[in-house]
């Protein structure tokens, strides 16, 4: 896992994964986030029902973290986030303590 700034600017950050490199954003108070990063193929077609499957190709170019993936699906309730089939993303919050 490595971070660097994008142009500088730190509330802009950059993770270089084996799967890809993803942006994420920092906010007012310091705390830095990215979000939706997949952790694994999408279970659809034969991989439904199935264990998590690692991804197995890296996606080119910088890839936008900032927004939470669907939710997966699931019984309507008080969630009041998308849901879809694609919903395997992990969301890493990183909070400054001064």
């Amino acid at each position: 896992l490595q971070l660097a700034a994008v142009h500088g600017v730190p509330a802009q950050l950059v993770v270089q994964l084996q799967t890809g490199t993803f942006q994420g954003v920092g906010t007012d108070n310091g705390t830095e986030h990215w979000l939706g990063i997949p952790f694994a193929q999408p279970p659809i077609g034969n991989l439904r029902f199935k264990a998590p499957v690692a991804i197995s190709q890296s996606v080119h170019g910088v890839q936008d973290a900032s927004t939470f993936k669907d939710a997966c699906p699931q019984p309507p309730g008080s969630l009041g986030a998308p849901i879809g089939e694609d919903c395997l993303g992990l969301n890493v919050i990183l909070a400054s303590i001064e």
